[in-house]
């Protein structure tokens, strides 16, 4: 008996894109932090940046590289507000 290797005939493209950005997304949000981050930024990765998944180096790049078009959300978690220092 011969194995057949898997092939994507019959997959949807949209279906296959889909699945391939929920697993960028799931390996830029390890390295982006928690799950609030992600949801904040999830719609700007797809809406902004989605010709570098998986790459995640390239999406951070690319959220830094638009930060004027990002979410307020997302802006947060990439350029957040400088901490206020306690005084000493």
């Amino acid at each position: 008996m011969i194995a057949r290797r898997p092939s994507l005939t019959g997959v949807s493209l949209p279906a296959f894109a889909l699945a391939v950005g929920l697993t960028a997304l799931t390996s830029f949000a390890n390295a982006a932090g928690d799950q609030a981050e992600r949801d904040a930024c999830e719609p700007d990765v797809f809406r902004l940046c989605m010709a570098e998944i998986p790459d995640e180096t390239r999406i951070v790049a690319c959220l830094n590289e638009r930060s004027h078009d990002l979410s307020p959300a997302c802006r947060r978690v990439i350029d957040p507000p400088p901490r206020k220092r306690a005084k000493g």
